[in-house]
């Protein structure tokens, strides 16, 4: 049996994530509507499965605020906010920075990152009073891929292609061996 650090801790159930996402979205356009003009940069932790807070997640979600911090160090935030939830992290920086370049910048991390896999660094803004989001294929970049089998990852992730067990399993390595 392959260790997982995803077997202890407190499950949360549908609610909680569907209250946790209309919260974020409420943040994102709360913060866009203050900064009308600025990328604002979202990231939280890509865990699969009802359970979404382990304590050793604590430090890896440091150590990605940390790598942002060290590639925006040029860049004076108009804001910064950070949660810890049953539901997961989240941090939102909202930053003087076109959201394509910002959006390079992140995915830098994601790719490059001994943690990067396991987090999500979204690049929204405001477009006609619209919030939008920038994706890598808007810039013309590869897809994510998949944790297990290196397809696109959300071809895997809506077809269920692999079980939670499977994707908690690769999670866990990423972290324990990156420790």
């Amino acid at each position: 049996m392959t260790f997982n650090l995803f077997r202890t801790g407190k499950a949360v159930q549908l609610d909680e994530i569907l209250r946790a996402r209309d919260k974020r979205a409420a943040k994102q356009r709360e913060l866009l509507t203050l900064y009308p003009t600025h990328s604002l940069l979202v990231a939280t932790l890509n865990i699969p499965g009802p359970i979404k807070d382990v304590p050793i997640l604590d430090e890896v979600f440091q150590n990605i605020r940390n790598a942002i911090h060290t590639v925006l160090t040029e860049v004076n935030p108009l804001s910064s906010h950070y949660s810890h939830v049953r539901t997961g992290q989240e941090y939102f920086l909202t930053v003087p920075i076109a959201p394509e370049s910002l959006k390079q910048l992140m995915v830098e991390i994601e790719e490059n990152h001994p943690y990067g896999r396991v987090v999500d660094l979204d690049v929204l803004f405001l477009e006609d009073g619209h919030l939008r989001s920038i994706s890598r294929n808007d810039l013309e970049m590869p897809m994510r891929k998949c944790y297990l089998c290196g397809e696109d990852a959300k071809i895997c992730g809506r077809s269920r292609a692999h079980s939670i067990e499977e994707i908690q399993q690769k999670i866990s390595r990423i972290i324990l061996f990156n420790q």
